[in-house]
């Protein structure tokens, strides 16, 4: 999902769950934006399959996403500071078009798989 001037704009979903760390919901977006609680800054230090570690000061935190090959890819384009909002339980990378959103869950909380989106036949 990107956020550009004060709109949301859904990208496709393979996934059809949405608990976090996987697919952004417009409601947990959208409450981003008008009540974004703690914001906190970070730099990312390592994305592996499904896992993308950010430094946020001292700390070192790490986040379960479902995504983490489009993240990769975004964190390659568009830089390695992020931004956190953990009450949403979003993971934003900020670019000039707008920022992206990603649902993140702390590591530490218990991993759902993901749900395929259903193909026609």
């Amino acid at each position: 999902m990107r956020h550009v001037d004060g709109a949301f704009e859904l990208e496709p979903a393979r996934c059809t769950r949405f608990g976090r760390g996987h697919t952004v919901h417009w409601i947990q977006a959208n409450g981003s934006v008008r009540d974004p609680g703690v914001v906190e800054h970070g730099v990312v230090t390592r994305v592996d399959f499904g896992m993308i570690e950010v430094r946020i000061g001292d700390e070192l935190r790490r986040f379960r996403n479902h995504d983490t090959t489009t993240f990769h890819r975004l964190v390659r384009q568009l830089g390695r500071s992020v931004v956190i909002q953990d009450r949403w339980g979003l993971l934003k990378v900020p670019g000039p078009d707008g920022d992206r959103c990603f649902s993140i869950s702390a590591e530490s909380e218990p991993w759902t798989p993901c749900t395929p989106r259903r193909t026609r036949s």
